[in-house]
């Protein structure tokens, strides 16, 4: 698990040197940069209120958010494989056919 989160972090940390140089070599305006940081806040913002709640929306920069969502994660993931695994599976099927039925239902 712990190779596991290393290797996501070092693909999150190589994503934001790739940003980072596009930025630095000026193929963004400084009106797209703008934007393109309004809609990252946003949607840090609706992950944050889904993850966490809306209660400390206001109080928290976005790292700060990020940081409480990616330590939820984590502690879900633990919740998770503390679960017998026949149940995980067999919620994962009623998830899985949920799904299903609200697709058909949509075609």
């Amino acid at each position: 698990m712990l190779k596991a989160n290393c290797v996501r972090e070092e693909e999150k940390a190589a994503e934001l040197e790739l940003r980072s140089r596009l930025f630095s070599f000026g193929e963004f305006n400084s009106e797209a940069q703008e934007k393109l940081i309004d809609s990252l806040s946003k949607k840090i913002n609706q992950v944050y209120k889904v993850c966490i709640g809306d209660a400390e929306v206001g109080s928290l920069n976005a790292v700060q958010k990020l940081v409480k969502v990616e330590s939820r994660l984590v502690e879900l993931s633990d919740l998770i494989e503390s679960i017998p695994k026949e149940s995980v599976d067999a919620i994962e099927r009623i998830k899985q056919k949920e799904r299903r039925q609200k697709y058909s239902h949509c075609l």
